[in-house]
């Protein structure tokens, strides 16, 4: 490795000049043959030999090559250079509809939703940071931050309920990260990691979504939230003790 490669080109004079150093010396001796005879050369013409023009040639040559390779300071070991890094933008959807309570996860799935969100935070690496729980609605729950400490400590108040339970639209989550983003000087690129256990209702727009994020460089990591065969909602009283479990109007 060098630090200045742009003296590589240099070297390429080198075969050139060779070229032309062959050339002179088979001009040199056609001169020399119209005064002197081959056979006294030695006797009349001092250096006159090819091995001495060879090895001067040569030696110049040589020392052109290493000239340049001083030039471009060639880089040897290991250097250490401290980088800033900038942090990507990571909005965390959390569904907090009354499914989420179902007991398919470590407790219920929105505690398993939680305990995945508290993995994922102490691996980033300043990146700021924001929760947008949803339901029928949506709203910024923690606002971009860095500080991991003080998710946490709000993370651990989020709860089925908090903004209504019933439905799941997950559109109206959605039309706030798209905000957040456009109104962010930090850039326009974004990663979102939705956890839910995916009963959105209504169901996403595929086409609006792509016109939502149009202006947008997204990243998008959904969780998956509880078991595919699906399990019924228990209710319970203040002290947890179940109560019954939800029904439909068919019971």
């Amino acid at each position: 490795m060098f630090e200045y490669n742009q003296f590589i080109l240099i070297l390429f004079l080198i075969p050139i000049l060779a070229v032309l150093y062959v050339f002179r010396l088979k001009d040199r001796n056609k001169t020399w043959e119209v005064f002197h005879n081959k056979t006294r050369w030695k006797n009349t013409i001092s250096g006159y030999s090819s091995n001495l023009f060879f090895w001067r040639k040569a030696i110049i040559l040589f020392a052109i090559f290493w000239l340049v390779i001083a030039l471009m300071r060639p880089q040897f070991g290991e250097r250490f250079q401290t980088i800033e890094r900038e942090g990507r933008q990571v909005f965390f959807l959390v569904d907090v509809s009354l499914s989420m309570l179902a007991e398919d996860g470590a407790v219920t799935r929105l505690d398993l939703a939680k305990y995945h969100i508290q993995q994922i935070l102490h691996k980033l690496d300043n990146d700021v940071v924001s929760i947008i729980p949803f339901s029928n609605s949506a709203y910024t729950y923690v606002p971009l931050t860095t500080d991991v400490n003080a998710i946490d400590l709000f993370l651990a108040d989020i709860h089925v309920g908090m903004i209504g339970s019933s439905g799941s639209d997950i559109n109206n989550a959605l039309e706030v990260v798209k905000k957040k983003v456009l109104n962010s000087n930090n850039s326009d690129k974004a990663s979102l990691i939705i956890l839910s256990d995916g009963e959105f209702s209504p169901a996403i727009e595929i086409d609006k979504l792509s016109k939502t994020f149009k202006d947008i460089d997204l990243n998008v990591i959904v969780i998956g939230i509880g078991s595919l065969a699906g399990e019924p909602i228990p209710l319970r009283d203040e002290l947890n003790n179940l109560i019954k479990y939800k029904q439909d109007s068919n019971n």
